[in-house]
């Protein structure tokens, strides 16, 4: 394929309405295809004229756990347990009541970590989405991570972020909200008394301290953000 042209013989503008209609799942793929077209679906434009036009899909991101793994002979009595997770995609709007299996974490292990927290953010100036997976527990040991793992939708794969900051929690909330150096900020909230606030327009590398909650009980279940 040409690097001229989105695709050769079209006129740009319709080239372009056809690139907008790539589903999420097959981004990746697109964004390889060509220099032109990596250039093309990683522009704000395109993001901006893709919800412009109704293409961007809400996505339901969901923590599932593993099919159990068939097993003979005494462990067949273990197989219907199960403590490996996976994250799965369904877009509600267009999706047609399949779901899309994410990759696995880097560095294997036993799939995702058990009670880790999920935030959806907004990075590059607004125009481009991630995936944020936080914390949880070690599937094979069990005992809390601080680990901190980013999904690109552009370049479907996975990338370590800043580990949590302090000691390793089982308790904690986060969300996704307002704008940090014009991206999202993640928020983590902590049994220590206090605000953790991961800054996404730093790639997720670094954490700063936000001001704790009045009152804090020292207990965190849950957050979210409210736009107002």
């Amino acid at each position: 394929m040409s690097d001229d042209e989105l695709i050769p013989g079209l006129p740009e503008e319709v080239a372009r309405e056809c690139l907008l209609r790539v589903g999420f799942d097959q981004l990746p793929a697109a964004r390889s295809t060509s220099r032109r077209w990596k250039a093309e679906v990683e522009s704000p434009f395109y993001h901006r004229l893709r919800r412009a036009r109704g293409m961007a899909r809400p996505l339901l991101a969901l923590a599932q756990a593993e099919p159990p793994l068939a097993a003979a002979g005494p462990a067949n009595k273990y197989a219907g347990l199960s403590t490996s997770y996976r994250l799965v995609l369904h877009d509600p709007v267009g999706g047609g009541g399949g779901w899309t299996a994410l990759p696995p974490l880097p560095g294997g292990g036993g799939g995702l970590p058990l009670f880790c927290q999920l935030a959806a953010v907004a990075a590059c100036g607004g125009e481009r989405r991630r995936l944020v997976v936080v914390g949880g527990w070690d599937p094979e040991t069990w005992a809390p991570m601080d680990a901190v793992h980013v999904y690109d939708f552009l370049s479907g794969s996975w990338r370590r972020g800043a580990a949590m900051p302090g000691p390793r929690r089982s308790f904690f909330a986060c969300a996704a909200v307002g704008s940090h150096g014009g991206e999202q900020a993640v928020y983590l909230l902590t049994t220590e008394g206090g605000a953790n606030k991961n800054g996404v327009a730093a790639a997720a590398q670094s954490w700063a301290r936000a001001p704790a909650p009045p009152e804090f009980a020292g207990y965190v279940q849950a957050a979210c953000c409210v736009e107002v």
